[in-house]
């Protein structure tokens, strides 16, 4: 059975449910270990092994491949170390910076993948030190994975070589939700599910709904669900807008819970953009997960979104 090492930042944490989801389910095919600076409090148990890594620091360079030379020779983390002395078919990281860790393993040989997902081919790479690193992963044989066309076309601006870029679009397993499609409810009723940070767009949201209420006299409820550094500022949005009859601040939910909130809602409303530091949406899986229960959905052309809700009759190859 091949060995795999993948490689996080933080392993089991909910805002990254689809990378744990596949990776729990590639354990049934491979030997698998898990590298991670932090681990997740509500991280889940798993039957194999899981090593805390100390992160690699970095600063803007000019000599990037200076840099990486260094941090693939000079290994001075203890369990970094004891995992180099193991044998691994393929080391698998996940986000782009990733390659710190893994640069050690691209040293020897070991071939790496590294899959991207959004803010790493976007508000990162304004750095140019982080393409320059990337084009020297890439030459010292690491493949880069893109979940959207906008990001493989950004990966290859960088540079990297075409050889070296593949797309591949996240999937679910669409036996594990059931199809349950309602009836919309007599009072409209919308739904968002993300984090509040910029690129998830939950400010144009409540504009649009304040849109809806005072110009077409609309009684429409929105509820956001989710948390995150921009709450604050959405409160006081809605409030202003003389909203707190129609956006409900839900907090976070469980998973299990979700579809409690999404099924019989007139749609959920996705509305990405690109924040002012460049990060980007990659392709958000509650997209998919909403419309394979049934949910109708909404959102805004923007990096993967058009392939996760592709039009009618339009096939993304």
């Amino acid at each position: 059975m091949a060995r795999v090492l993948h490689l996080f930042n933080v392993f089991g944490a909910l805002t990254e449910r689809a990378m744990l989801d596949y990776t729990l389910g590639l354990s049934r095919e491979f030997d698998l270990t898990v590298g991670c600076e932090t681990l997740a409090a509500d991280a889940p148990v798993v039957e194999f092994p899981v090593v805390r890594l100390r992160r690699v620091e970095v600063e803007p360079t000019e000599d990037v491949a200076a840099e990486m030379k260094r941090i693939a020779e000079q290994v001075d983390d203890p369990e970094r170390q004891r995992l180099l002395g193991e044998r691994f078919d393929l080391v698998h990281g996940h986000f782009g910076p990733r390659i710190l860790q893994g640069a050690a393993w691209l040293r020897r040989g070991v071939p790496m993948v590294v899959s991207t997902y959004g803010y790493d081919v976007g508000r990162l790479c304004r750095d140019r030190s982080w393409v320059e690193r990337y084009r020297w992963a890439a030459r010292s044989g690491a493949t880069f994975v893109a979940l959207a066309r906008f990001m493989e076309e950004r990966l290859l601006e960088f540079g990297l070589p075409r050889e070296r870029v593949r797309r591949i679009h996240l999937g679910i397993v669409l036996g594990e939700h059931a199809y349950k499609p309602q009836p919309a409810p007599a009072r409209p009723r919308f739904v968002f599910v993300g984090r509040f940070v910029d690129k998830k767009g939950a400010d144009v949201l409540i504009e649009a709904m304040g849109a809806l209420v005072r110009e077409h006299r609309l009684d429409a409820r929105l509820d956001l669900i989710g948390g995150g550094p921009n709450e604050a500022a959405l409160r006081a949005q809605a409030a202003r807008l003389g909203l707190e009859e129609h956006v409900r601040f839900v907090g976070m939910v469980p998973f299990a819970r979700l579809f409690d909130y999404l099924h019989g809602c007139t749609a959920m409303v996705q509305p990405s953009v690109v924040a002012p530091d460049g990060d980007a949406e990659g392709a958000p899986m509650v997209l998919m997960t909403a419309q394979v229960s049934g949910v109708p959905c909404v959102t805004t052309r923007h990096s993967g979104n058009p392939e996760t809700i592709p039009p009618i009759g339009q096939r993304f190859v």
